[in-house]
């Protein structure tokens, strides 16, 4: 994740991510996702269900968090302040695996 300087718990509500380039990506059963981050020699597989695969779905490069938290809330007829703080776990669970990296500090 060359470029991405920003620790997880900087994650903020104008902060806007994209999914990393060295990134392998399938569909497993019953729901579920999985990810590897192909850049890094000690990477795990990551298994994403439910929520998680909507956050991971809505992350574009180009919609901030506080975006997708709004368009998730209404997807799920909740209000944005209820899930905000879910959003926000997921995705700094997301830098951590090195699977997204933050579109504002690349070089």
């Amino acid at each position: 994740m060359s470029g991405c300087t920003l620790s997880p718990a900087e994650v903020r509500g104008e902060s806007v991510y994209r999914r990393t380039e060295a990134l392998a990506e399938a569909d497993g059963v019953a729901q579920r996702r999985v990810l590897l981050a192909l850049a890094e020699p000690d990477a795990v597989p990551i298994v994403l269900e439910g929520s998680a695969i909507a956050i991971w779905d809505a992350i574009d490069g180009i919609h901030s968090v506080m975006e997708i938290t709004e368009s998730l809330a209404t997807a799920f007829g909740v209000a944005a302040a209820d899930i905000l703080e879910d959003v926000i776990s997921t995705i700094r669970s997301f830098i951590t695996w090195m699977v997204i990296e933050d579109v504002e500090r690349q070089v």
